[in-house]
């Protein structure tokens, strides 16, 4: 299945899908790819056979769709053949197998352990080979030019263990969509392909209607940017990142010190809060509020710079009543990027717990329908297609997306288990121990990937930024740990 070779893809039976608004999005352009360790030695044919099986299902084949730009209307879409064959695979498939134990291989012995303190650790370019394979498609214009599939699966084999890595334009579907790909395929390869749900919204645009006909203004419609906002922030970080580089590194918070975080922030609660009236914070406020202090900590604490939070918040429970029910999983893009504008220096100067609870109050403000759909009315309309956000020459950005719900980490892989590792938990057999994504092809600055929550209950994620950047970043996680406070320092 390596092969890119075959019959051109006009000469297939196919259904032609045109790539929806909210999929085409100037920031869906680039490709994603994600990593999996497990301590078990999987069997590759069965993982390759299940997938095939999955593929082949109504609904399903989606994932093997080819992207195309219509000559006429300049459009993309999506190529759904109607029959996967040799010469028209569902899916590209590499295998390797190394005779050697993980923890001997030159580049799999770098994958980090859980750290026993907040920590940056691997350059996840160090770890390519297991990625990357050489016949891979690394750009959009390889999908446009050739015959791509648009799912990759590399497997490197190993004694003792199995690094998985899938990649995929991210025009295809988001975290959560890959989820349900993941729990369609753990339950195709038990054997319950009977249990496996139709996915919706395959072949029209699900999202059509949405941000058609708002009922109410967005609340900060007047932060959005102008024009000359936008090409602003588009050269600012195409220069930052040309001239010094774009870095994806590996971050871990392990579970002590997050809760340390969460003690810390019941603290410094309103004095006249009771129990009954304590604010929710979720683990995704308190990660969010502590990368956007690591991350601007060596910037003036008088600074009079706004700071812009920007996170990702997902559509599908928002709209489970009438566009996305909620009994069929949706394998595209469902998600609106929201913004928290508040002052640099509070960030910097004020407790971790002040920008969580405004991080938890913006959610809860922007998940009302009516904020929905005026934020996609807003969208609809920006240059470009770009998301709407409020970034400006005075303003600091920082980004975050949390994977947490698509639970990578409980992906369930026991049934294809060859050799099962005496060290790894029965309850833990086939499932990740280690989890990274990254993104190829796409400008990414500043921005925080929180891919979930591994079996010990540590955080693991993927931050972008530039290179030199990130030793500010060590050097603000190294003090935090040092003196385990926040706005003592900050």
């Amino acid at each position: 299945m390596n092969g890119k070779a075959g019959r051109p893809l006009s000469t297939w039976d196919k259904t032609v899908v045109p790539l929806g608004f909210f999929d085409n999005a100037v920031a869906m352009h680039g490709l994603l790819y994600t990593m999996f360790l497990f301590n078990d030695v999987l069997d590759a044919t069965r993982l390759r056979e299940s997938l095939e099986s999955l593929i082949e299902r109504d609904g399903w084949r989606k994932v093997g769709a080819r992207l195309r730009r219509n000559p006429r209307t300049r459009c993309l879409e999506q190529h759904i053949p109607s029959k996967f064959t040799e010469d028209c695979r569902a899916f590209r498939f590499y295998h390797v197998e190394h005779e050697t134990t993980r923890a001997n291989h030159p580049i799999a012995s770098r994958i980090p352990s859980t750290p026993t303190a907040p920590a940056v650790m691997t350059d996840l370019d160090d770890l390519k080979a297991l990625w990357l394979h050489p016949d891979m498609p690394t750009k959009k214009r390889d999908y446009l030019r050739r015959d791509e599939p648009a799912l990759s699966l590399f497997v490197n084999s190993f004694h003792d263990a199995t690094v998985m890595s899938i990649s995929w334009p991210h025009m295809l579907f988001d975290a959560l969509g890959f989820g349900e790909l993941l729990r369609a395929w753990s339950l195709t390869l038990q054997g319950r392909s009977a249990e496996v749900p139709t996915p919706f919204g395959t072949e029209h645009d699900a999202l059509v209607e949405l941000g058609r006909n708002p009922t109410e203004p967005h609340k900060h419609a007047g932060d959005f940017h102008s024009w000359i906002g936008l090409i602003y922030c588009i050269l600012k970080t195409f220069i930052d990142i040309y001239f010094y580089g774009q870095v994806a590194r590996t971050v871990c918070v392990p579970r002590p010190f997050l809760q340390q975080l969460r003690q810390q922030a019941l603290r410094d609660s309103p004095a006249q809060a009771t129990d009954h009236d304590q604010p929710f914070l979720s683990d995704g406020d308190l990660l969010t509020a502590w990368w956007a202090k690591v991350i601007t900590a060596h910037l003036p604490r008088g600074s009079s710079k706004r700071c812009e939070i920007l996170f990702v918040m997902g559509l599908r429970t928002i709209l489970a009543d009438d566009m996305l029910p909620s009994d069929r999983p949706c394998i595209s893009n469902a998600a609106v990027l929201c913004s928290l504008v508040l002052p640099l220096r509070d960030v910097l100067s004020k407790p971790l717990s002040h920008v969580a609870r405004l991080h938890r109050q913006c959610i809860t403000e922007a998940r009302e329908r009516g904020q929905v759909e005026a934020y996609a009315a807003l969208w609809r309309k920006a240059p470009l297609n770009i998301h709407p956000f409020a970034a400006n020459s005075s303003t600091t950005s920082v980004a975050c997306s949390n994977w947490s719900k698509a639970k990578l980490f409980e992906l369930d892989f026991s049934a294809a288990i060859s050799k099962q590792a005496a060290t790894v938990a029965p309850n833990r057999s086939g499932r990740p121990s280690w989890v990274q994504s990254g993104f190829r092809d796409a400008l990414r600055c500043n921005w925080l990937c929180v891919i979930g929550k591994d079996a010990g209950g540590d955080y693991w994620m993927t931050g972008h930024t530039t290179a030199a950047h990130w030793a500010k970043i060590e050097q603000a996680v190294a003090r935090w740990t040092t003196t385990g406070k926040d706005a003592d320092y900050m």
